[in-house]
């Protein structure tokens, strides 16, 4: 292995078994997720907005509030979002247990990495019926 190699694996290890940088990550992920939704509603609002289209007719009733579902970013805003979740949950399981982060378990998280629920479980975080739900739909 080359010493460059060695020690760009050396920073990851340190990073990934620092908990605080799950976090930071769980933050900026869930940041971006906001701005996608925030980004999406206004383009819904304004259609045509993006991409360079053009909208030739336009009308709503002046009294209509449309319903902020994230618009056309909605799908990509989950799935960051679900990342945001995972990097929370995987913060959480490194500070109780910094032994899991080793040279062997870099390339990929023992189990399931992404599934939330099972993250959530062994991250002993309690979650409601609905919560479980909402984290399985984030999942599939």
């Amino acid at each position: 292995m080359t010493n460059k190699h060695e020690h760009w694996l050396q920073r990851v290890r340190y990073t990934a078994a620092e908990p605080t940088s799950w976090l930071s990550h769980a933050r900026t992920l869930r940041q971006a997720a906001e701005d996608l939704w925030l980004s999406g509603n206004a383009h819904s609002r304004n259609p045509g907005s993006e991409l360079g289209a053009t909208v030739l007719a336009n009308w709503t009733s002046p009294d209509f509030v449309p319903t902020e579902t994230g618009g056309s970013t909605c799908d990509v805003c989950f799935m960051v979002f679900g990342f945001a979740l995972e990097n929370l949950a995987k913060g959480i399981i490194v500070c109780r247990d910094p032994s899991l982060v080793s040279r062997a378990r870099l390339k990929s998280w023992h189990g399931s990495g992404h599934d939330l629920v099972a993250l959530f479980s062994r991250a002993a975080i309690v979650i409601s019926t609905e919560e479980h739900q909402t984290l399985d739909a984030l999942h599939a």
